[in-house]
């Protein structure tokens, strides 16, 4: 009886100790974190002197840097919530403290001057208890298993210049917690995963990816052209620009050779294609990566059928939704998903391809392309680009052609801005920046739409090609787009492909060659219905 009534104390003193708090588990547990969930950046003082930073989150600071970064979230300054989300970082702190403060002690205790690159690898979840500085080496460190990650440091802790932190295994960087006694530093080229919170003063390296915050209320916070991605935020949303207004057909023009110029009111197709890789890096190595693309009709005239989506390096292209009316054809404000997995073992860059045609007899084809790269073995993030053309005649010129003025759209489907940005038409000169760098940063942000314009003489039916280029982190993005203009000839009363109906086979050759999408290459498309 005695050892019963011992046994039950236990069992009450036990319970009492994890009912004090509602942190206390039986194992590492994620806090709530308040108004700092949010956040990239939430400091006393916020420094940073470069163009090229991006925060996909929310901004917070008392003092302010010399050139204010690109916010994909609310700037707040050390207006409200800056204040509450100082309080509730002071709370979360004290709750990741707690978590060494009552039973589990620290998972894993640890002596000074610990390099956590050279434990064995990968980290599982718990409690790692540093009594002294913690680094990570150029191996790097992976972070495997679902749960919650807290690194308890009483030093300072560094990561060398293109270090990792590798997450894996059904691990997120939204459970993951670093709470240094002293500074934090982030080596250049690096990428690191977590919730850093540390007043002692937190340095960011320049072309550092960090999936998670950096939180010194009491502190500075220094970033030098860095992407840093709050984990509660999702990936951005391409910019899809806008269709071309209606154009109202014209009517049939008797031309000099007895042939009709315009097509008795047919319109030029155009499609639209964005790709956009998850990640854009695998800095640990060979990974899955998904690839998520929206298709849309940029003339937005008439309904696109027969709609394909191909790509070079990945298989196959599987369509997800935007179908709205089910009616199998891209109507115009219509956007459609596809999606496709793959696993890259090397850096990779590779083209899509979305075909649709029109709707109506003469089923005319119209192609987009989309190219990305992903990063594979450094922790780089490249930039994505994208460009749309739209010429001012959609319908057919009688024989002898017009005036046509091109108009370029050129996104950032990105996370990266980008610098030394150019179009080019290979036969239209020169294209001409109109308007869209809405912060006049020169930098192509992710939220904005640069729109170019050139105007040519079109004496012949022509197809051509524009090419858009941008730069970030060492790499060069590239996007192209074309354009078809009709041109009706004598005594051919129909310009263009052959009419829906044809006898004969035909393809649409698109060659790709002189700097268009690869050297010495031909695609075939061969025109196919969605499944």
């Amino acid at each position: 009886m005695k050892k019963n009534n011992k046994n039950l104390i236990a069992a009450v003193v036990v319970s009492v100790m994890f009912a004090a708090g509602p942190l206390a588990a039986l194992a590492a547990t994620t806090p709530s974190l308040g108004a700092t969930a949010t956040f990239s950046i939430l400091a006393s003082t916020y420094t940073n002197s470069v163009a090229g930073t991006t925060m996909n989150g929310d901004l917070g600071y008392t003092t302010g840097p010399a050139v204010v970064p690109t916010v994909s979230g609310t700037n707040y300054g050390s207006g409200a919530p800056y204040s509450t989300a100082g309080t509730d970082e002071g709370s979360l702190l004290s709750a990741l403290n707690a978590e060494n403060a009552i039973p589990p002690t620290c998972d894993h205790i640890y002596g000074s001057a610990t390099d956590l690159s050279l434990l064995p690898q990968p980290l599982t979840p718990g409690v790692y208890c540093i009594s002294g500085a913690a680094s990570i080496g150029t191996g790097g460190i992976t972070l495997s298993g679902a749960g919650t990650f807290i690194f308890r440091i009483s030093g300072a802790l560094t990561t060398v210049a293109n270090s990792a932190v590798t997450i894996t295994g059904g691990a997120s960087a939204c459970d993951v917690f670093w709470t240094p006694a002293q500074a934090t530093t982030l080596g250049a080229n690096s990428s690191f995963a977590g919730t850093d919170i540390d007043d002692a003063g937190i340095s960011v390296g320049s072309t550092v990816t960090w999936a998670g915050r950096a939180l010194a209320f009491g502190g500075t916070v220094s970033t030098n052209v860095d992407t840093i991605t709050s984990c509660s935020v999702p990936p951005p949303t391409p910019v899809v620009p806008t269709p071309a207004a209606p154009i109202t057909p014209v009517a049939p023009v008797a031309s000099t050779g007895g042939g009709t110029g315009t097509g008795g009111g047919r319109i030029v197709p155009l499609i639209g294609v964005v790709k956009v890789p998850t990640p854009l890096a695998l800095p640990g190595g060979a990974g899955p990566v998904t690839y998520n693309y929206t298709v849309w009709n940029v003339g937005g005239q008439q309904p696109l059928d027969n709609i394909t989506v191909t790509d070079d390096a990945c298989g196959p292209v599987t369509y997800v939704s935007g179908d709205l009316n089910g009616n199998g054809k891209i109507d115009p404000h219509e956007d459609w998903k596809y999606t496709c997995t793959a696993t890259l073992a090397t850096t990779t860059t590779n083209t899509a391809i979305a075909t649709g045609y029109s709707d109506d007899i003469y089923h005319q084809a119209s192609i987009a392309t989309a190219m990305a790269t992903v990063v594979v073995g450094a922790p780089i993030t490249p930039p994505l680009i994208n460009i749309v053309k739209i010429p001012s005649q959609l319908t057919p010129f009688s024989y002898g052609g017009g005036n046509v003025t091109y108009t370029y759209t050129v996104t950032n489907p990105g996370v990266v801005p980008m610098n030394n940005v150019a179009v080019t038409d290979d036969k239209c000169s020169p294209v001409s920046y109109v308007s869209g760098d809405t912060n006049g940063n020169k930098l192509l942000d992710p939220s904005e739409a640069w729109v170019y314009t050139c105007a040519a003489n079109v004496p012949v039916t022509t197809v051509n090609s524009a090419t858009a280029v941008g730069s970030a982190n060492g790499f060069t993005a590239t996007g192209y787009a074309y354009a078809t203009v009709l041109v009706g000839a004598p005594g051919l009363p129909n310009t263009g492909f052959p009419p829906k109906g044809n006898s004969i086979p035909w393809n649409v050759i698109v060659l790709i060659g002189g700097g268009m999408l690869a050297a010495a290459s031909i695609v075939v498309i061969q025109k196919k219905r969605r499944a």
